[in-house]
């Protein structure tokens, strides 16, 4: 796997995470953009077999977006707790989509 590849990846949670943090709907938007752009590459590319140096880059890259993913989390809580309508999660914690 490459390590430019993890870089971006790696690049693109975090930008998702700032986005979350700074309250911005088009910030966000433009990050999940960037992430799901960076994903797919990662995807594509299909073997898995790496050093341990990219093994551990790869799990810090998924440990952001478990990270992005509690702040979705949080944001839906509020906006609960707040009595404002919002859809059913699509997507559990592995980003497989519910049923």
């Amino acid at each position: 796997m490459s390590d430019a590849v993890l870089t971006r990846l790696t690049e693109a949670a975090e930008g998702l995470i700032h986005a979350f943090d700074a309250g911005s709907a088009e910030a966000v938007e433009q990050a999940t953009k960037r992430f799901s752009t960076a994903l797919s590459e990662v995807q594509s590319i299909g073997g898995w077999r790496g050093s341990p140096e990219i093994i551990e880059k790869l799990q810090y890259a998924m440990k952001l977006a478990d990270a992005a993913r509690a702040r979705v989390n949080y944001l839906e809580a509020l906006c609960n707790a707040a009595g404002i309508d919002r859809p059913a999660a699509a997507y559990d914690r592995r980003a497989r989509m519910k049923a």
